[in-house]
């Protein structure tokens, strides 16, 4: 059960779709909040959509995205129901678990900036380099360390991020 994504975002983010079918409300009364409250969300920041077309005929669906500040003002809007509780308490956790992940990823890269600055001097220094020789060694550094190259680490992780 994911709640809470990043897919090469600055900032970790939900949908309103998931807010609806997690908190066990109609996806439409979800959007009709945040339409009736649109200043109050976009004071938290910039209120995202993402339009999608239907299959059969009708008004194509807009699913809002929102960040945690975002999020968690909505589900305030929302009835105490014993799901929407269940769900409140699921978000907070997710959204937190997601701020650790990207701690982590931060140390990590900081870790490795030094190393990252020298092969990029050695690389820069080398003479008939072949085409692409950064990406090449790179892929060949990932592949050996991990078993897997930059873009299949991305794909994993849910698009590029740079933190």
């Amino acid at each position: 059960m994911n709640l809470v994504y990043l897919d090469g975002r600055k900032e970790p983010y939900t949908t309103s779709e998931i807010i609806a079918e997690y908190a066990e409300v109609q996806h439409h009364t979800i959007t009709r909040l945040i339409r009736e409250h649109k200043e109050d969300f976009e004071v938290l920041g910039i209120l995202g959509f993402e339009i999608h077309k239907l299959d059969t005929r009708g008004q194509p669906k807009k699913t809002y995205v929102l960040n945690e500040q975002q999020a968690t003002l909505l589900i305030t809007y929302l009835k105490n129901t014993e799901s929407v509780r269940e769900f409140k308490k699921n978000l907070v956790r997710a959204f937190f678990e997601m701020r650790d992940e990207l701690a982590k990823r931060r140390v990590q890269r900081a870790l490795e900036a030094p190393k990252r600055k020298e092969l990029v001097h050695v690389i820069k220094g080398w003479e008939n380099a072949p085409k692409h020789a950064y990406s090449t060694v790179t892929n060949l550094l990932l592949k050996g360390v991990c078993g897997r190259n930059a873009k299949q680490l991305k794909a994993e992780r849910g698009g590029a991020d740079r933190d």
